[in-house]
């Protein structure tokens, strides 16, 4: 086959689950196409090949007219196949046996055998991904990555997402054994799947996935410190956290090489950030109600010391309020290999709110 469209294939976490490594590999440099991968199929082919299109992922979408989904449904990480996120024009190849689909877009579903089968097939077919695609998705991807590397170049403090996850993805680099990383929340989780990279072993990163169910962070690093015999890294949102962090219990019981990170920004999306007005309008909603000496619903309670949690169950719980603290803290937990709490100070206005939850409370008008 001799193609001159604008490819892209997308590598889902069938892949990964399925431990397509190989035969994915083989097939990206077979067809030097350009790919991106959903975030826990990161690693199953390397983020730092060349052909990576993760950090020029809107260029990818809106341009691509052959797209190729292996291992993936049509779901809201890939906004449903639909415009303006892709192209109109666009046509989806699917490769997956629990995929079901009627829509128009989608050219052919692959039901005749197995995934790994149906790669080995692509992968001796000829084809040609134009040199121009390539180009304008690599000049992307570097214009991308330097602009990232300026924004987080400099520590700030008080701290917010990008220094501490920029310190972070430096001290994993240096580790000797690439660990699993497990991250949840809302700023907490999307951050993560942009600054900790590259990935490059598969089934190295954990999230909420096309669910997004949050509280799964905890027992999902429980389970890949039993498991993958790795050291473990769990990104937390402190909001995600609360859904089942009394895990920590567990981790320390067991003494597992965990390390638990939490962003303490002092609540859901920061605490409370609201401003003048919708603060006067929740205060008279819950006087209202009969209730005016709540606090703000997005709040948690100030300082909090999630470090002690650890302290208490026989763990370390440390504090650290600023980049340098971080990286000590975080590297004397990796050489330890004991079950650490590292309680993060957050700037409570660093985050980005999804939805206006801090405009909860109001009193209702007619």
């Amino acid at each position: 086959m001799n193609f001159l469209f604008r490819p892209l294939l997308v590598v889902g976490v069938g892949c990964a689950a399925r431990r397509l490594e190989e035969e994915m590999r083989d097939l990206v440099n077979a067809w030097s196409i350009p790919f991106i991968t959903s975030s826990m199929a990161r690693g199953v082919v390397p983020d730092s090949s060349d052909l990576c299109a993760n950090v020029a992922r809107s260029l990818a979408l809106s341009k691509s007219d052959l797209v190729i989904v292996i291992g993936s449904s049509l779901n809201w990480q890939l906004h449903f196949a639909e415009p303006p996120k892709w192209s109109k024009d666009a046509k989806f190849i699917l490769f997956d046996h629990s995929i079901s689909s009627r829509d128009k877009k989608v050219a052919c579903l692959w039901d005749e055998c197995s995934i790994g089968e149906a790669i080995n097939l692509l992968s001796k077919e000829k084809f040609a991904c134009p040199a121009t695609w390539l180009e304008e998705l690599a000049n992307k991807v570097s214009l991308a990555k330097e602009k990232l590397a300026a924004k987080l170049r400099n520590d700030v403090f008080p701290l917010n997402f990008g220094t501490t996850l920029r310190v972070i993805r430096d001290e994993i680099s240096k580790m000797e054994q690439a660990p699993v990383v497990v991250s949840e929340g809302a700023n907490t989780m999307d951050q993560a799947r942009i600054l900790l990279e590259p990935v490059d072993h598969p089934r190295r990163r954990i999230d909420a996935g096309a669910w997004g169910t949050m509280g799964i962070g905890p027992g999902s690093a429980i389970a890949a410190a039993v498991t993958e015999k790795v050291p473990v890294i769990a990104v937390e949102g402190d909001s995600a956290f609360g859904f089942s962090g009394m895990e920590i219990e567990t981790a320390c019981r067991y003494n597992l090489p965990i390390t638990f990170i939490i962003f303490n920004n002092g609540g859901i999306y920061g605490g409370d950030r609201r401003s003048c007005d919708s603060i006067a309008a929740a205060t008279q909603g819950l006087k209202n109600a009969g209730y005016p000496e709540d606090p703000s619903p997005t709040s948690f309670v100030p300082n909090a010391q999630y470090d002690l949690l650890a302290t208490a169950f026989g763990g370390k719980g440390v504090s650290v309020k600023n980049a340098e603290e971080l990286k000590a803290a975080l590297r004397a937990s990796i050489d330890s290999g004991i079950t650490t709490l590292i309680n993060v100070s957050i700037d409570p206005q660093a985050g980005v709110e999804s939805g206006a939850v801090h405009a909860f409370n109001a009193p209702k008008t007619e």
